[in-house]
């Protein structure tokens, strides 16, 4: 299979252990030597290569807890380092905060719990308020006869750790927990 059938799918952060095995028609085990291989070869997208090795970083953060604590810990650092960072500058947010978690988890186990069970208790009251925010501004879109999409989410684990260690606040002093993204057909509409 060619690696050309990458970049035609944005939905790689779905499911990258399926999805590699349905593209290449092999196990995983194989999977860094072919892509070294492939790498090699001019002709290869490099896009694709970095694509298919954050999938693979991503699949190695989801089966860590089966290596020794050191090697978990190094790892993570390496994958916050500089696996999230690539996701982020290729716009892949699901990659990347998925990366971000997963190192926080191993690095700061402890922080990484107590942050999601404060987050858990308040979940239902942030998806509600969510819920209503994309009502509200699909109501006043509607009104004005502007195409829309809106992405509503909750600020991950890692992010809220950083915040709440950069800007030195407590859990219940950070804001900023819900966040919407409204996509329009041209930036015009994003002024009308």
């Amino acid at each position: 299979a060619s690696l050309q059938k990458v970049t035609n799918m944005p939905e790689m952060a779905v499911m990258p252990d399926a999805l590699i095995e349905t593209l290449f028609g092999f196990n995983l085990a194989d999977f860094e030597e072919y892509v070294f291989a492939e790498a090699a070869d001019p002709s290869v997208n490099a896009d694709a290569i970095i694509l298919i090795k954050l999938a693979d970083r991503l699949h190695n953060m989801r089966t860590l807890q089966y290596l020794p604590p050191e090697k978990q810990k190094r790892i993570a650092r390496e994958t916050l380092d500089v696996y999230a960072p690539i996701a982020h500058r290729l716009g892949i947010a699901e990659i990347k905060n998925e990366l971000e978690d997963l190192s926080f988890y191993y690095l700061d186990n402890e922080k990484y719990h107590e942050i999601a069970k404060l987050v858990e208790s308040k979940k239902s009251e942030r998806d509600q308020q969510i819920d209503l925010m994309i009502e509200d501004i699909s109501i006043v879109l509607k009104m004005h006869n502007i195409p829309f999409r809106i992405f509503g989410r909750s600020k991950h684990l890692y992010s809220i750790n950083k915040k709440m260690v950069t800007k030195n606040k407590r859990f219940d002093e950070i804001l900023d927990l819900l966040a919407l993204r409204i996509v329009t057909q041209s930036e015009l509409n994003c002024y009308e």
